[in-house]
């Protein structure tokens, strides 16, 4: 008489685990990589901790920056962030690369722990990248708009690029 584990494991089962194996580490060199835009690794869930270059107190002068700007600007589409639904009023700041890039930084009004969104865009082709984040300055969301589509963004791209725009607002 044979006897059988009731813990079998199948080849789809074999297959399907290992190929999940390689995608986390592939993704998780790739997020620590050698390249300076990229992120360092963080704790807990979600997406990575960025450069620890931008400390509190520097984020705390940006933020205050940004409050002492007279205009308010809207920000139409929060619920792609995680948001809400209702339009969002925020302080923002705004600097320009030498490719033509424009990068912004929001406070959303009334001030919140995790409302502080990075932007990037460009108008030929029009592109943007938004990334919402809060005083511990690990991205909560992302989204972003190639060819007039606006979708969420996840992933080491994403990682990427919002240390990327960190980089940005450090100079």
């Amino acid at each position: 008489m044979t006897v059988r584990s009731p813990l079998r494991l199948g080849r789809r089962t074999l297959l399907g685990s290992g190929l999940a194996w390689a995608l986390s580490t592939v993704a998780a060199e790739a997020q620590r990589g050698g390249s300076a835009d990229r992120p360092r690794g963080g704790s807990g869930t979600g997406a990575s901790r960025p450069s620890a270059s931008l400390d509190a107190d520097k984020l705390e002068a940006l933020i205050q920056q940004a409050l002492a700007e007279p205009d308010e600007t809207p920000l139409s589409r929060p619920a792609i962030l995680g948001l809400g639904s209702t339009a969002l009023t925020t302080k923002s700041l705004e600097r320009s690369d030498d490719q033509g890039e424009k990068y912004g930084f929001m406070v959303i009004i009334p001030r919140r722990d995790d409302g502080l969104v990075f932007f990037r865009g460009s108008s030929k082709p029009m592109f943007f990248a938004m990334h919402r984040t809060g005083d511990g300055m690990k991205r909560i969301t992302s989204a972003i708009n190639r060819g007039g589509k606006l979708e969420k963004w996840s992933g080491a791209d994403a990682d990427a690029d919002f240390a990327k725009q960190l980089a940005v607002w450090l100079k």
